[in-house]
């Protein structure tokens, strides 16, 4: 990983934490750049709960005290 010379940015790292939970190549990318990807880290069950509680906050946030609360 290197700075891209055009844009002026380091790319965050990606980690597949698909079958093994994240190890310390993880936690030194976390410390040096302050962000690491975890590709795969929740099912698309736990996601689609996220979203829509984070949906259902969004809208609280605005004032529509009229939305469905998920949780």
């Amino acid at each position: 990983m290197g700075r891209d010379p055009q844009k002026n940015i380091t790319p965050i790292r990606e980690f597949d934490v698909s079958r093994a939970l994240p190890g310390s190549a993880v936690q030194e990318a976390y410390r040096r750049d302050g962000v690491a990807c975890l590709r795969n880290a929740h099912d698309k069950a736990w996601l689609s709960l996220i979203g829509l509680v984070s949906i259902a906050v969004l809208y609280e946030r605005k004032g529509n005290h009229q939305t469905r609360r998920y949780c």
